[in-house]
């Protein structure tokens, strides 16, 4: 499942081999006609929101007996997903590396918080050495009501 406002996808992505698995594209409302034409044309499924909103996506793949997502996503959709307590578990992996200035993206965006005793807190951290990196697992405390 891919979730794109915009369906700014790349053309030879593996995502459009339904042989490996189906997938499921789920875009905005102001996704270019074209471009769900050519999705329409190889045989992908679409669907569209009236907002990508996180909440709202959860209760679409909860309609289609999905009840387990896997959120590889950019640091808004991320924090959109905490804010909306569509994340029970976190799984971070850190490399012994450091990159710093504008080009470090941070894996999270704006949350609001003003201060520590807003914070999202994470309960039964786990680590596991991965070669040269560090996974950190736990499970999330919610911030509110589950989508």
């Amino acid at each position: 499942m891919v979730l794109s406002r915009s369906l700014d996808l790349p053309d030879q992505a593996q995502l459009w081999d339904s042989s490996v698995a189906p997938t499921l594209v789920v875009h905005g409302q102001d996704a270019p006609e074209e471009v769900k034409t050519r999705l329409d044309s190889v045989g992908v499924q679409r669907q569209e929101l009236q907002a990508c909103e996180p909440g709202i996506l959860m209760t679409l793949l909860a309609q289609r007996g999905c009840n387990r997502v896997l959120w590889e996503c950019g640091p808004g959709l991320a924090a959109a997903a905490l804010q909306q307590a569509c994340v029970q578990e976190l799984a971070a992996v850190l490399a012994p590396k450091l990159l710093g200035g504008e080009p470090a993206r941070t894996p999270l965006g704006q949350l609001g918080f003003q201060g520590m005793d807003d914070v999202v807190l994470l309960q039964g951290l786990q680590q596991q050495r991965l070669a040269d990196d560090l996974l950190l697992q736990a499970t999330v405390s919610p911030l509110s009501d589950p989508c």
